[in-house]
């Protein structure tokens, strides 16, 4: 179920659990703590499968949400406070799970969580911690181009990477767009959003049925993004400017606290700390 990678570092595999879990009481390892955490992310995905019809509808044709397990309460919460009923709870499944073990392991005292479940990181910092995080600009690249520093006064407790060619489907066509949330949840749906949304109509862009890449796919029925060819010139700025104008909207529902578009070599960030911190942290 996991490998540990080092003291206070292990990595969980488990199903479509890929998750690395980092947790210290300040300069303390909590090495128990992270073994149970594993133990409690693998009850959860139990719990979820058990109703995984359920969170696969759009969230606004669910109904009694009172008896679904908590795990599926906060995914269908995460994806209502974007304000898009097409969203599925799905969109936010690997946010959700980095929250549930950063959550589960704070509670048992560490003052620094960083899980990392596929890309998506939920963060856990008391007062006097901090930690480098690096972002892509392409979720393609492996390499990090920004690499940023958090602490617990940033007020973000999780980040999210959504883009053309990433692990789920997207109608959009940005190279990343990463999301900055008080949640991994919320910054996981909502870069699920931004990256829809980084979209603008051209002959270039090739869509399809989402379920035509994906059978088992959650948005059946929706057009999603199969091949970017060559665009007019217009087109990345056009869709970048949609994208961040979703993440206005979202920042004044305070829905999330930011986010980085990213699309060839143009960018929009939005609020303005936010842009000054990723300008001045190129890697």
């Amino acid at each position: 179920m996991y490998t540990w990678l080092e003291p206070g570092r292990l990595f969980m595999d488990y199903g479509p659990i890929q998750m690395t879990i980092s947790a210290f009481n300040f300069e303390e390892p909590l090495n128990k703590e992270m073994e149970e955490a594993c133990y409690y992310a693998a009850e959860q995905l139990k719990e979820l499968a058990s109703v995984i019809s359920i969170a696969k509808l759009p969230s606004s044709e669910i109904r009694e949400e009172r008896l679904l397990p908590d795990v599926l309460k906060k995914m269908i919460k995460a994806v209502k406070e974007c304000g898009d009923l097409t969203l599925t709870p799905m969109a936010t499944v690997a946010g959700t799970f980095a929250d549930k073990v950063a959550d589960y392991i704070a509670a048992r005292g560490a003052t620094k969580v960083i899980v990392n479940n596929g890309g998506d990181i939920a963060l856990r910092l008391a007062n006097g911690e901090s930690t480098k995080v690096g972002i892509v600009s392409d979720i393609n690249h492996k390499s990090f181009s920004h690499i940023i520093t958090l602490d617990s006064d940033s007020g973000i407790g999780g980040i999210a990477t959504s883009g053309f060619r990433g692990r789920s489907l997207t109608k959009g066509i940005a190279s990343a767009a990463v999301a900055f949330g008080r949640t991994c949840r919320e910054a996981d749906a909502a870069a699920t959003l931004i990256g829809n949304y980084t979209y603008s109509d051209d002959s270039g862009i090739k869509q399809v049925l989402a379920e035509y890449l994906d059978p088992d796919t959650d948005i059946v029925g929706h057009l999603v993004t199969l091949s970017i060819g060559d665009l007019d010139p217009q087109t990345p700025s056009k869709a970048l400017d949609n994208g961040i104008a979703k993440v206005r909207e979202l920042v004044a529902k305070k829905s999330i606290l930011g986010a980085a578009i990213f699309l060839n070599n143009e960018s929009r960030i939005y609020p303005e700390f936010l842009a000054e911190q990723i300008a001045a942290s190129h890697n």
